[in-house]
């Protein structure tokens, strides 16, 4: 639930769900009072590419990352250099075999997450896993995959849902 500043200068509230399987618990009494950023983009086409991003606004954490997600084709919207920042995120190819499906020859891949210091750490998808070396931000990524050749010309050509969070 977050308290949002209109143009006005009045309050209005606002939620934000989002649904994961394991259970993603937040200790949102940490952030409580915190101005936060938050950015939502979307973009749609024949399908929507969806992301969000929940920074801590002002104060001794300024700029911190407490939340991101993706739910699109690629892992960060266009032009957007520091989605994840302070960590780095790219998907990850031949890691495992190419398998037929109905639009064509399907790659599960994996993601990547690197942080600032350059170490990283692969999660593959439909696997999720702490980052302890990484301020112990955590990482679910439901899906990830790539094709290599299409015959469908209404569905994209990867895809990745992936969230990062501080517990």
């Amino acid at each position: 639930l977050l308290e949002c500043r209109s143009d006005e200068g009045l309050i209005e509230e606002r939620r934000l769900f989002f649904q994961t399987f394991p259970f993603a618990e937040i200790d949102y009494m940490l952030f409580r009072d915190e101005e936060l950023l938050v950015r939502y983009v979307a973009d749609p086409i024949f399908w929507v590419n969806r992301w969000v991003s929940i920074r801590v606004e002002g104060g001794i954490r300024h700029r911190e990352l407490l939340l991101a997600a993706v739910d699109a084709e690629f892992n960060k919207p266009d032009g957007e250099v520091a989605w994840y920042y302070p960590l780095e995120v790219r998907p990850v190819e031949g890691v495992c075999p190419v398998e037929d499906d109905y639009c064509g020859t399907l790659e599960r891949q994996a993601i990547e997450v690197i942080g600032d210091g350059g170490m990283s750490v692969v999660i593959f998808d439909g696997n999720e896993k702490p980052l302890e070396d990484f301020e112990l931000y955590h990482v679910m990524v439901p899906k990830a995959h790539g094709y290599h050749l299409m015959a469908c010309d209404d569905v994209p050509y990867a895809w990745v849902s992936a969230m990062i969070y501080r517990p």
